[in-house]
């Protein structure tokens, strides 16, 4: 019965994981430097047997049965594989630093830690085991490349060389170099690798360095590139230190730049990987480019002419156009087997440079130089915000001048129609044309107030041909110019129309018109009846309103009653009907037709006096003054009792009188807060006795 109970308790601890036996101690801390004590060393060794014995351990496991009482015995190792790397684990902080000094350790170490890395699955515990084993690698192979480049330079090339061919750890171990033997644990970054080559690029490459070991260095390099399982970041790191020397001497002399170019193709040739390739064209690029901006900020003094012939060189020939420090002249250098210029670099300096070489005062020369280089460079395949900051460079500059000479003007608008044709549909192309529509709005009022009232006889004469040619005519130094018909000079008719409108206005002047105004006002008003038909609906509400001002201002009455009994669309037909009453009446009263006029008198007064109009007020422009409506219906009531005494009717005149010294009553009260306005009121009234 005990060996029962002994028997359940034995199975039951060992289902639960107990395990019999000590605890493995707690890592020591990592030595700082290679340790060798025999001490030290004869516990590293212990250490490293029991990890290797950990599988060949047993446990007993004891089982019974109520009906049949057994012993049960079975070999199993002590430590899963994840158990075993937790040990391992544990136990490096002591092995590492004692196998950096001893080979033959380090060799048993990770002989046996690639054994139980095969048995373990992926997890974090292999992972940590690996990280361990790997940092372990790659201090050694560090102390040892710092070790040859202290003592034995010569070696450090073969040993790199060995590195990066073999991706395995060979390293000094205490006095012995070794190749720990291969596994995933002995493999080595190509990353660590392209930091260690880059580490000791200022001993191998720097000053004072050996020139056949500096060629060696710069072969270990580019064989690395040609790696076709190497890291982008680290391709470019290794492109940056092989290149640097060669860029430090290529800043400052053009032999050393022809140099570099013919190194860089060179190189280029010994790359297979098109990715290490296209990261050399970018950093060759990217250099030149470095040196054509330097150059372009150092004609900061020179003449906006030389400026213009430096972008073309560049332009023209996409190859380094470069001056060296205080050098007068420049040298250009073809980059023959690499990629040229990018475009949108060129691009991007000629946008920057445009206000520079064609500003308002630059000679047409150094526009035409500008404007050609905008083009080429449009007629290439550009990103679209290089394309976007060329248009803009052209635009504002090119504008600005065209408003202010014709040549500026005409240069303006022969480069916009060819650059629209590059442009094609898109964006890029409807902001050119909102550019030049504003342009070309701006350019044709600012003739037009140019002349008019100044020279009311070209007025007409102006309008005119805009309406027929619908095309740019500007005024520069006192003439009138067309430009040529294209999509940049195209005005739409709808600005003839408001130009109209505004003549109108300007040729009536603050007061009356002139008798000569009064002539050039009729011929504007024949013009517009023609225009009409033309206009967009809006456009055609607007003009005819003014075209009512400009019957009003001729005393064409007929004129303004033939539109007012046709109907205005911005005003009611009350309103309509009711004005042109009041036109009649003044035209009958003219004729002495005065009971007539009288009746149409008071269609006018039905108007002022309906609903529609129980809001209205006028002010009169030239005085301030505001009129309520009482006082506009008492006015027009006193023209009724004139006219009806005219006609010897007492009664009318009578009742006529009492309903003009009942609206002045009214307009009085309303205007008893108004001085200006009561003033005039007090005067008129006392026609009525008020």
């Amino acid at each position: 019965m005990k060996k029962t109970r002994l028997a359940t308790v034995l199975a039951a601890a060992a289902l639960a994981g107990i395990c019999f036996g000590q605890e493995p101690p707690a890592p020591p801390p990592v030595a700082p430097q290679v340790a060798s004590d025999a001490e030290g060393l004869a516990a590293a060794r212990a250490r490293l047997a029991e990890l290797k014995a950990l599988p060949a351990q047993t446990a007993l496991l004891c089982g019974s049965s109520l009906q049949f009482p057994y012993y049960h015995f079975a070999v199993m190792p002590r430590y899963s594989p994840r158990d075993m790397g937790d040990q391992w684990n544990m136990s490096f902080g002591l092995l590492a630093p004692y196998a950096q000094g001893n080979a033959d350790l380090a060799a048993e170490m990770f002989a046996e830690g690639a054994s139980i890395l095969a048995q373990m699955e992926e997890d974090e515990t292999r992972q940590e085991l690996v990280r361990q084993f790997q940092s372990f690698g790659e201090q050694a192979i560090e102390r040892t490349s710092q070790a040859l480049c202290k003592d034995k330079p010569g070696q450090v090339v073969p040993y790199l060389k060995q590195l990066i061919a073999t991706k395995a750890v060979t390293a000094l171990f205490g006095d012995r170099q070794m190749t720990l033997p291969a596994s995933p644990l002995a493999s080595v970054r190509p990353e660590f690798l392209g930091e260690l080559v880059r580490n000791l690029q200022p001993t191998l490459m720097g000053d004072g360095a050996d020139a056949k070991n500096a060629r060696a260095f710069e072969a270990i390099i580019i064989d690395f590139l040609a790696d076709d399982g190497i890291p982008p970041d680290v391709r470019d790191a290794l492109l940056d230190t092989l290149l640097a020397p060669a860029f430090a001497r290529a800043g400052a002399h053009a032999d050393a730049f022809r140099q570099l170019l013919a190194d860089a193709k060179s190189l280029r040739a010994r790359l297979p990987n098109e990715a290490s390739q296209a990261s050399l064209d970018q950093r060759i690029q990217s250099f030149g480019e470095r040196l054509i901006d330097q150059t372009y900020q150092s004609l900061g003094t020179n003449t906006a002419s030389e400026v213009a012939a430096y972008l073309k060189q560049l332009v023209t020939t996409k190859a380094f156009v470069v001056r060296f420090g205080d050098a007068k002249d420049f040298v250009t250098v073809k980059a023959d087997g690499l990629p040229a210029l990018r475009k949108d670099f060129l691009g991007q300096l000629v946008a920057k440079a445009y206000p520079r070489i064609a500003d308002e005062n630059a000679p047409l020369a150094n526009i035409q130089t500008a404007d050609g280089l905008v083009l080429q460079l449009l007629g290439e395949e550009l990103a679209n915000e290089t394309a976007s900051a060329l248009v803009e460079a052209f635009a504002d500059k090119s504008i600005a001048r065209a408003q202010n000479t014709l040549a500026g003007a005409r240069q303006f608008v022969e480069t916009a129609e060819k650059i629209r044709a590059a442009l094609g549909e898109g964006d890029l192309r409807d902001n050119l044309d909102r550019r030049c529509r504003q342009f070309a709005r701006k350019a044709t009022v600012k003739t037009f107030r140019a002349i008019c009232p100044a020279q009311a006889g070209a007025v007409l004469p102006y309008l005119q041909n805009l309406a027929d040619t619908l095309t740019l005519r500007l005024l520069f130094d006192g003439q009138l110019v067309s430009l040529p018909k294209g999509a940049v000079t195209a005005l739409p008719v709808d600005l003839v129309g408001q130009l109209t409108e505004d003549a109108v206005i300007r040729l009536a002047g603050p007061g009356a018109p002139s008798p000569e105004n009064v002539k050039h006002l009729k011929a504007l008003l024949d013009f517009s009846e023609k225009l009409l038909p033309r206009l967009s609906e809006g456009a055609q509400q607007s003009l005819l309103d003014r075209r009512l001002d400009g019957f009003f201002l001729t005393g064409n009455y007929d004129g303004a009653i033939a539109l007012l009994d046709k109907g205005l669309p911005s005003h009611t037909p009350g309103w309509c009907k009711g004005t042109a009453a009041k036109l009649r009446y003044h035209r009958l009263l003219e004729s002495g037709k005065k009971e007539e006029a009288l009746k149409q008198l008071l269609v006018f007064i039905d108007f002022m006096l309906s609903d529609e109009q129980k809001d209205f007020e006028d002010c009169d422009p030239t005085t301030g003054i505001i009129y309520s409506r009482e006082w506009v219906v008492g006015k027009n009531y006193i023209r009724c009792w004139e006219v009806a005494r005219d006609l010897k009717d007492p009664a009318r005149e009578a009742e006529y009188f009492k309903k003009a010294r009942d609206c002045y009553a009214t307009a009085l009260q309303k205007a008893k807060d108004d001085p200006k306005a009561l003033a005039e009121l007090k005067k008129e009234a006392k026609a009525v006795g008020l």
